[in-house]
């Protein structure tokens, strides 16, 4: 995402946050098998500053061991366990799982109260919605040949009150992960 302050000056932006917001698509059905599970643990970033240099962040959380009795999990072990999990949970899911979410970002500027949208904005979230802004993210898990794979495919789709929201093709391509 690029910023433009019309002074041309970055640090006039230092008020101003943006944050990412995702909607799970639950129409006509909701997200089925291991992606149900991954969706349901996503964590996104909230409102940070335009000037912030560290990139957004999202992510699947899950629980892995870190004590087993009083010892502590060595990292490797915990990991190994975790995927295992995974990988149990696509096997109890007949191996594929699909789901969607819908992506858009809002805008809101400290100290001036900005909160369009009326005063909850969109889904309870104070803010105005980024015009172009919105994307579908598609996953898919499965279990082909004995390997598990996650496959994640965004794409520009408008939604809660976002137009589409501008992708190269490239990055707009189904990106597929070996779940190892």
């Amino acid at each position: 995402m690029t910023y433009v302050s019309d002074t041309g000056d970055l640090k006039d932006l230092s008020n101003v946050q943006i944050s990412e917001q995702v909607r799970v698509v639950k129409v006509p059905k909701g997200p089925t098998g291991a992606v149900a599970t991954i969706v349901e643990h996503l964590v996104t970033a909230d409102y940070r500053d335009v000037t912030d240099t560290d990139a957004d962040t999202h992510s699947a959380s899950f629980d892995y061991p870190k004590m087993v009795g009083n010892r502590n999990v060595p990292l490797a072990i915990a990991r190994a366990t975790t995927l295992k999990a995974e990988h149990l949970l696509i096997d109890k899911d007949t191996g594929k799982g699909t789901g969607k979410e819908l992506q858009f970002f809002l805008f809101r500027a400290k100290g001036v109260g900005l909160a369009v949208g009326g005063a909850a904005g969109v889904g309870g979230v104070a803010g105005a919605v980024i015009k172009q802004s919105g994307f579908g993210i598609a996953f898919e898990t499965e279990k082909k040949a004995g390997k598990y794979y996650l496959r994640i495919q965004k794409q520009a789709e408008a939604n809660n009150g976002a137009d589409k929201g501008e992708i190269n093709a490239a990055d707009s391509k189904q990106i597929e992960v070996e779940i190892i």
